[in-house]
Order: structure tokens, then C-alpha cells, then sequence
């Protein structure tokens, strides 16, 4: 179960800065392309408020250190926070993962990219939490902020001198139609920019 919540209009600087001197610790910065799956009459995305099937390509950029994860992620609410059951796992073979999937009746319906930095602030004695500045390609950078629990997600908010009123459960549709953007994928060479991993 993870608790999450965004923040928009972020100075990534800023936020770099903030998040160093709380003592949280970047986990890397990667870039990742994500395949989503829905089955064609939408029944996840539709009927679950934007539960998906999800397959990850992921690329850190300060090492050649790959990965492709299979996730399916069913949002249970979006009221004060975005609320989700995720069951992820590493697979070793993308095509014969995505076969498996369209042979279960499921069709791709995306394809997104982004780079994200992940910070982790670990307090004693309690889970982490974790910090991922985001940037969908086409969107501007924002803050995702996931605990497991309201109250640790409140006081990581606070620690960047942010409350919940600063926050955010759109989802990415929501995102993109707030910046009137309509796109079937968002790809970094849609918008003109080329990513070296």
C-alpha cells in the first residue's frame, strides 16, 4: 500500500537543496519508459480511477544498470492523498512479458517517458519516504512525495515547508489536460529533445 501526493510548479534546484539539508540521500536519477496496458474497453483505467497494468523500462544515467519491471497499480481512492495497491515485479524479457499480457486480452494503450530523481529520508525507526522529482517529457517538473502512512507523509511534506493544501492527487491525464496537452504518448523526441542514456 503506498500514500502519495504531488507538488507542482517545483524549482528543482531549490527542492535539490531543501532535500539535502533535511539529510535525505538521492538514490540516482534514471530515465524510464513506461507501456501501459488496459484491456480495450478501458475496464481498469475507467472503472478502477486510472488502475493500470504498467511495463517499465528503466536506465540510471550514472551507470549502466537496467531494468524492466511489471507493475499493476489499483488506486483505491484520490481524496486528501492518492492511495494505491501496487504489485511489482522485475521480469527478464520484455517481449515475452508484454505477449504474456496481450495474451491475457490486454492491449497497449500508452507509451510515456520521464526522468526521475529519487531522494530517501529515512527517520529512525520508521519506513522511508520517498521523494521523486519527476519530468514527464512535454510537462514541467513536480515533486511526488509517497509514505505509507498520513501522518509520515505530513511530516515530510512539512520538512520541505509544504502542507497538504500545496498538494496534488491529479492524475498524469489530469496533469496533461490542466497544460492542454493532447497526446496519445509522451515521448521526449515529441517535444523536440533527445535524451542520452
Amino acid at each position: 500500500m503506498e500514500i502519495e501526493v504531488k507538488v507542482f510548479d517545483i524549482d528543482v534546484p531549490d527542492i535539490q537543496a531543501r532535500l539535502r539539508a533535511v539529510g535525505c540521500v538521492c538514490q540516482g536519477r534514471e530515465f524510464q519508459r513506461n507501456h501501459m496496458y488496459d484491456y480495450p474497453d478501458q475496464r481498469l483505467y475507467l472503472a478502477q480511477d486510472g488502475s493500470y497494468v504498467r511495463l517499465r523500462l528503466r536506465h540510471w544515467f550514472d551507470s549502466d544498470r537496467s531494468e524492466i519491471r511489471l507493475t499493476f497499480k489499483q488506486t483505491l481512492s484520490r481524496d486528501t492523498y492518492k492511495i494505491a495497491d501496487e504489485s511489482e515485479t522485475t521480469v527478464g524479457d520484455f517481449t515475452q512479458a508484454e505477449q504474456i499480457l496481450y495474451k491475457l486480452g490486454l492491449v497497449q494503450t500508452r507509451i510515456d517517458e520521464k526522468i526521475r530523481e529519487t531522494w530517501l529520508w529515512q527517520p529512525a525507526d520508521r519506513p522511508a519516504v520517498h521523494f521523486e522529482i519527476d519530468e514527464w517529457a512535454g510537462l514541467p517538473p513536480y515533486l511526488e512525495v509517497e509514505a505509507t502512512g498520513e501522518a509520515q507523509l505530513a511530516e515530510a511534506l512539512a520538512l520541505l515547508g509544504y502542507t497538504l493544501q500545496d498538494t496534488s492527487t491529479a492524475s498524469l491525464r489530469e496533469v496533461l489536460a490542466s497544460y492542454k496537452i493532447e497526446s496519445s504518448t509522451l515521448r521526449f523526441a515529441d517535444f523536440g529533445r533527445s535524451i542520452a542514456i
